[in-house]
């Protein structure tokens, strides 16, 4: 085959219309690559091409070998039997493809049963199945099954390559048709390259034969008796995996440039003086243009991928009017149109049939053939923009970006119908770092590029794209016991069990949890259902009914939240589904800012009348008094009796609606699915209870000011009789109430979700909170109110107040008893002690079944902070393993069985007293600066030296290098006789303790104190401090001490040092002899005695002596030969240390 070679740069590269490609093995262009022989091992010698023959020669001659088995294969079309397939596969394999290894196998029995494989090649690795011609690969066969299963071919293969560990690649065929499948280790998605040999031979396509032939050779499939890893085509699957996350950016970028081309090019028609205006105004925020342009390039993907999958038109649209939108309206067209730059011009035509097929998709257009979509495409998405104007050389711009893409100087077609929806998730999440800047006059739309700047959305909202492999991990871990557990007690009818699991996603972004759940439970439902590996359309049947049975969302994001929609929408693969089918499961709203029935069991709290800035404190007051007053009278003076039937907290639940009566209806009538959710809601008594608890919350962001406002608060006088069905509210007060609803996006799980709480609550919640700080150096921002409601109703946000130690704490509420939680949070949450409240309200709802996984850092781009998995189960009792806030077990894999058995016992141990260290240091801060200056000397008014964390080595001093102006710092650094109480001082920074005797000298904050007491003298503390053990424990016991960067020593791990069991005086004076000397010598005497002495006060064993040398060894400060602990066998006399 001669190789093609591109003169035009924008000439798009070759299809290959008889090749699919089903689970993105390779990368689209890897099969052009691959039949132009551009891939890596294409040589003549690759194939085993012998020398003095050229590879096209061999192809040739294979072509037509390969023509005539064909001829004879497909002479008697009515003769369909297996033997006749087995003869033309096996010898196209053979005589074609170069499997000189092919061989016929006897039926395997391995762990998963018997597998009629046909044959095998490259010392058995490459199962070969062949089906019936030509039955196909997706139909089940009695052939290939028993009495308990009956799978199709694809799915025996993938089946056989699942059961074995040597084996990722095989072929599956029936002679019309070959599929290259590969190992999914998961069996989530079908995986596989498929190859229309029909096509092929009857339409004389040699060219794709050659495709073929280069990518199906026995070569490809790996050498004998070498890792089947090795093999070229796993090779060019990792390859193109690598190409992947390169062309995510790419789609990035391409996004970012189609909104900078539509940005400016609405924004310079002189039709739009109108949009100009708004945004010059204000009336339109650069945020909200911004919002909109994002709205609208994905409405341009959207259309670009169901045209690709055929999934816009209803089924029984005629082919007119499908033709008739393909060539006037169609993305296709505009697609071409924008590659030929002579079709550019400054009318907008282009952009007045764009907004036609834009208005036929909101409300439906039979004309087109266009099903009332909604969604992304209602009206009220883009109003600014549907109502400007638009030239034809700005859209195309736009197309043309997201449509193409460069490399090499070749233009290559992005294939929309490849990208997956967690991909389309992966770019949206990735533009939230911009932020639009516009200039009216002269028109002008960029991107904000400052570092202040740049993320900022990004960081305030805390969105961040899910890598694959934390999903995966959350999901084994969370989710398959969930169905494990589901099929164990349901063994008759294990498939309709899986379909009714109730998985929530409560910041779903984009849908990546929901979307890789879908998958994973609709595997097993299909599974279950088959018996073995279910066909293609088992399994997108499972998918369909998990999407809309089994899936809910909610998000801050109105964007987000439509875009979730749309990838769960193209998952089910069914033309015409209006995207408005899972309004009732994804939602938008704050999932921690709303009212439960036991938060408002008692009434509207005090607290939230207090007053926060921007409040009228005398207004406050009088709405606090008043609020405790009625609510003292109306429960002394108001009998139950009056209450309304069903009224009260309780009624909540309830009385929202019967739990089927929304999500069983006929899954073929989603429109009535649509109606009896809005007619439910609408009912009086659920938008009763809705104003109840909306109006719950308002009181903590009520503006507080006399007046009007004032006197149509909420408060308890108000609220409980609204609850209770006595009174209605006021206009005004209801009218406030919605509006504050509608601003902060208050969110009622119990009645947004009714059918879920009906029966306790959902079953899994999976996901990936936001992660953002509302107190420290990194501080986001939150409404006072906001703030005033967290603290008063959140254990949680008690100490170390974040977005995601609410989540932690508050989202186990929505799992039922026995349901599972998994959250992907930072990993300090699992120990650091400001976050023990967030533990603290965890383990009262929920237990640990098993430890819990670190992800280490740098897992979410542009953020270094580690993260892990939080797995846990929500039970009766929660945790009863543990002490309120303490530390959660984490998985430590690289700990040895001595390491961990050390480490918990010495964990078992009480901890030193803790007043024997404290902080003293001097706070830095910008200011600080200013007072002190680099000198070993003094200089002028800096006349007090004072020492810092790098002054501190072990048993050792150096002279301070930096001195300060005492009088100017004032009260902020502390008096001569305070620092002469500190005994001994620790670098803060480092991944262990590093101590000094102290000389009395002020310090700054990068060094912590130690002070003696009448038990522990300095000496044996510094001696202790400094001991391997010690820092061996430190090390293994707190993630701060080994994150790579800024390791951290903490007052808080100081005071937990454990004591030394039945510790005796002449203990602590031997460890204080040694620790005097030590300090004399600057630590080059006695490291050998100091840590013998530490592990015989601990009781260490030889093994656990061992082990703590080899680690002071190799992270000690004077590395190998330091430490000589394990030459010690037994005690050594106590006199020891005194008389060397």
């Amino acid at each position: 085959m001669k190789r093609r070679r591109h003169t035009n740069p924008h000439e798009p590269e070759l299809t290959i219309e008889t090749l699919s490609m089903e689970g993105n093995l390779l990368f689209p262009e890897w099969l052009s690559k691959i039949a132009q022989r551009q891939a890596d091992k294409q040589t003549d010698a690759d194939y085993r091409i012998p020398q003095g023959q050229r590879l096209h020669h061999e192809i040739d001659r294979c072509w037509h070998i390969a023509q005539t088995l064909w001829t004879t294969f497909s002479a008697d079309p009515k003769k369909n039997t297996i033997t006749k397939a087995e003869l033309f596969v096996s010898a196209l394999l053979r005589s074609a493809f170069g499997f000189e290894s092919l061989a016929p196998v006897k039926p395997a029995s391995l762990k998963n049963g018997l597998f009629s494989i046909s044959y095998a090649a490259v010392d058995g690795r490459v199962p070969i199945v062949v089906a019936p011609a030509p039955s196909g690969l997706d139909t089940l066969l009695d052939a290939f099954g028993d009495a308990n299963r009956k799978p199709c071919a694809y799915g025996l293969l993938q089946e056989y390559l699942h059961a074995r560990n040597d084996a990722l690649w095989g072929i599956a065929s029936d002679g019309a048709r070959l599929r290259i499948v590969r190992h999914d280790e998961g069996l989530t998605r079908p995986a596989w390259i498929e190859a229309d040999l029909r096509r092929i031979f009857v339409e004389k396509r040699e060219a794709d034969f050659a495709a073929l032939w280069l990518l199906c050779h026995e070569t490809r499939f790996g050498p004998p008796n070498r890792p089947v890893a090795e093999g070229i085509l796993e090779k060019w699957c990792e390859a193109g995996k690598q190409q992947r996350l390169q062309a995510r950016e790419q789609l990035r970028r391409g996004a970012q440039q189609a909104l900078i081309a539509l940005g400016q090019g609405f924004l310079s028609h002189p039709r739009n003086e109108d949009l100009r205006a708004a945004l010059q105004n204000g009336t339109l925020s650069e945020k909200s243009y911004f919002n909109q342009l994002l709205r609208l390039v994905y409405r341009f993907i959207f259309l670009f991928t169901a045209e690709e999958r055929g999934l816009l038109h209803p089924e029984k649209t005629p082919e007119p009017i499908k033709t008739l939108y393909e060539n006037s309206y169609g993305m296709g067209r505009l697609r071409e149109l924008a590659r030929k730059r002579g079709a550019v011009d400054h009318v907008s035509d282009l952009w007045a049939t764009t907004l036609a097929v834009c208005r036929g998709l909101a409300q439906g257009e039979p004309r087109l053939g266009l099903p009332a979509l909604a969604g992304i495409f209602a009206t009220n998405q883009c109003p600014d923009l549907d109502r400007a104007s638009l030239d034809n050389h700005a859209l195309l711009a736009a197309v043309f970006h997201l449509a193409w893409r460069k490399d090499d100087d070749r233009l290559y077609r992005i294939d929309w119908h490849l990208i997956d929806s967690e991909q389309l998730g992966s770019v949206y999440e990735s533009l939230l770092e911009l932020v639009a800047q516009t200039l009216p006059q002269p028109p002008y739309f960029s991107f904000v590029t400052d570092d202040d700047t740049q993320g900022n959305t990004r960081k305030t909202t805390g969105s961040y794209y899910t890598p694959d492999t934390l999903v995966r991990v959350l999901l084994d871990h969370a989710l398959e016991p969930a169905i494990a557990r589901t099929i164990a007690d349901h063994p008759s009818q294990p498939t309709e069990a899986l379909l009714r699991l109730t998985i929530c996603d409560p910041a779903c972004g984009s849908g990546h949890f929901l979307l890789a759940a879908a998958h994973r439970l609709a595997s097993h439902a299909a599974r279950r259902k088959a018996n073995g590996t279910a066909s293609p359309a088992q399994y997108q049947s499972a998918l369909r009914h998990v999407i809309r049975q089994c899936l809910f969302g909610v998000d801050l994001n109105p964007m987000a939240v439509e875009l979730c929609k749309i990838g769960l929408w193209l998952e089910t693969a069914e033309p015409g589904l209006p995207l408005t089918f899972l309004d009732s499961h994804i939602q938008h709203g704050n999932a921690i800012l709303g009212a439960t029935a036991e938060r408002m069991a008692n009434g509207i709290p005090d607290a939230a009348w207090d007053p926060v800035e921007g409040d009228d404190k005398r207004t406050s007051r009088l709405l606090k008094k008043r609020n405790k007053f009625a609510h003292k009278e109306y429960v002394s003076t108001i009998s139950p009796k009056r209450a309304s039937a069903g009224s009260g907290p309780q009624s909540i639940r309830s009385a929202a609606t019967n739990p089927g009566m929304v999500d069983d209806l006929w899954l073929e009538h989603p429109g009535k699915k649509q109606e009896g959710r809005e007619a439910t809601l609408d009912s009086s008594l659920i938008r009763r209870q809705k104003l109840v608890a909306d109006a719950w919350c308002a009181a903590f962001v009520w503006p507080k000011q006399p007046g009007q406002l004032a006197e149509a608060a909420p408060t308890n006088d108000v609220w409980l009789r609204l609850r209770d069905g006595l009174e209605a509210a006021s206009a005004l007060t209801e009218k406030t109430v919605h509006e504050l609803a509608e601003q902060y996006c208050i969110f009622h799980w119990h009645l947004q979700f009714p059918q879920i709480f009906k029966k306790g609550g959902f079953d899994v919640v999976l996901g990936n909170p936001p992660w953002i700080a509302h107190a420290g150096r990194a501080a986001q921002p939150l409404p006072p109110g906001v703030r005033r409601f967290f603290e008063t109703n959140c254990e949680a946000f008690a100490d170390y107040p974040t977005t995601h130690g609410l989540f932690a704490s508050v989202i186990p509420e929505m799992v039922r008893i026995g349901g599972h939680v998994g959250l992907v949070v930072p990993s300090s949450m699992s120990e650091l002690q400001g976050y023990a409240p967030t533990r603290s309200a965890h383990d009262r709802l929920c237990e640990f079944f098993n430890e819990m996984t670190d992800f280490g850092e740098g897992r979410f781009e542009g953020v270094t902070q580690p993260c892990m998995a939080l797995v846990s189960r929500r039970s009766e009792k929660g945790r009863q393993d543990a002490a309120p806030g303490e530390p959660w077990p984490m998985a430590r894999p690289e700990l040895s069985a001595i390491d961990q058995r050390l480490l918990e016992r010495l964990l078992r141990l009480p901890p030193m007293a803790p007043e024997l260290f404290g902080e003293r240091g001097v706070q830095s801060d910008k200011t600080l600066t200013q007072h002190f200056v680099r000198s070993a000397q003094p200089i002028g008014r800096f006349t007090t030296p004072i020492r810092e964390g790098t002054d501190v080595r072990e048993f050792n001093l150096l002279p301070p290098r930096f001195h300060v102006d005492s009088e100017a710092l004032g009260p902020r650094i502390r008096s001569a006789q305070e620092f002469a109480t500190v005994r001994v001082v620790l670098r803060q920074t480092a991944r262990y303790p590093i101590a000094a005797l102290s000389d009395g000298l002020p310090f700054r904050n990068s060094l912590l104190a130690a002070f003696e007491s009448s038990t522990w003298p300095a000496t044996a503390i510094v001696a202790l401090l400094n001991s391997a053990l010690i820092r061996w424990w430190h090390y293994q016991r707190f993630r701060d001490a080994r994150q790579p960067v800024m390791p951290q020593v903490k007052i808080g791990h100081l005071r937990a040092i454990p004591m030394p069991p039945s510790v005796l005086a002449s203990d602590v004076s031997g460890l204080a002899d040694v620790g005097r000397r030590m300090s004399a010598s600057r630590g080059d005497e006695g490291r050998e005695q100091l840590d013998s002495l530490v592990a015989d006060l601990y009781g260490l064993t030889h093994e656990e002596r061992a082990t703590v040398e080899q680690w002071h060894q190799n992270m000690g400060p004077k590395g190998p030969g330091s430490s000589k602990l394990a030459n010690f066998k037994g005690k050594p006399p106590r006199r020891h240390a005194k008389n060397s």
